[in-house]
């Protein structure tokens, strides 16, 4: 899912197999991307969660923000209320905060009370190599 004033998601299907042909499609996506507008970080959040997944599936959440959530519900306490209430521990959800404004707190309180961890203080040209570090160490 990427999203700024509008969200876009990869695969209206959900998650999708792990195959070279996804991760074309998938790079080509993320490539088609660029930080620009207002975020709706709720909305964006809110096609991740599943409250129920098959059994055979790990199910993690990478959330890479600047920690500004500007359109839709803008009030990160909300959100993380409403995130968890929606997620109720289904999802691992991790944090990537990128940047180094002060609002980024309410993205490591967010991972925190969702299973997860934040990586703070990243600057935008790291930030693939820190995902990349982030998704490697997740089982």
């Amino acid at each position: 899912v990427m999203f700024a004033e509008r969200v876009r998601v990869f695969s209206a299907a959900g998650m999708v197999n792990a195959t070279d042909a996804n991760e074309a499609k998938a790079r080509r996506f993320i490539a088609g991307s660029a930080s620009a507008g207002y975020t709706d970080v709720s909305q964006a959040l809110g096609k991740l969660v599943r409250r129920s997944m098959p059994g055979d599936r790990v199910y993690q959440v990478i959330f890479v923000s600047d920690g500004q959530p500007t359109a839709g519900s803008i009030n990160p306490r909300q959100i993380m209320d409403a995130l968890r209430g929606e997620n109720n521990l289904t999802a691992g959800i991790y944090g990537v905060a990128v940047g180094d404004d002060e609002s980024q707190e309410w993205v490591g309180a967010l991972a925190y009370r969702n299973k997860g961890y934040v990586v703070s203080g990243i600057n935008s040209i790291r930030c693939g190599d820190v995902i990349r570090d982030l998704a490697s160490g997740l089982r």
